[in-house]
């Protein structure tokens, strides 16, 4: 329960340190910025819960599988 307090808590400061420093023009900056910053607490909190996160290279394996399985039919 603490470690996500702490997660929150560092993002909380993260968020207010770095959104002074865009300004009010710079829109999709500001959009992905804050994009960013929720999927990363997200899955940082979502970690701490005991949640089993995937790992990126599965789903690389699950896009190239078929590509995979038809290469090595063709090839022989």
């Amino acid at each position: 329960m603490w470690s996500i307090i702490g997660v929150l808590v560092v993002a909380a400061v993260l968020w207010m340190m770095e959104w002074r420093h865009l300004p009010p023009s710079m829109q999709k900056e500001r959009w992905v910025f804050a994009i960013f910053m929720l999927v990363g607490t997200s899955l940082n909190v979502m970690w701490y819960l005991g949640w089993t996160l995937p790992n990126p290279a599965d789903w690389l394996t699950a896009v190239y599988r078929p590509i995979i399985d038809w290469t090595a039919k063709v090839m022989g």
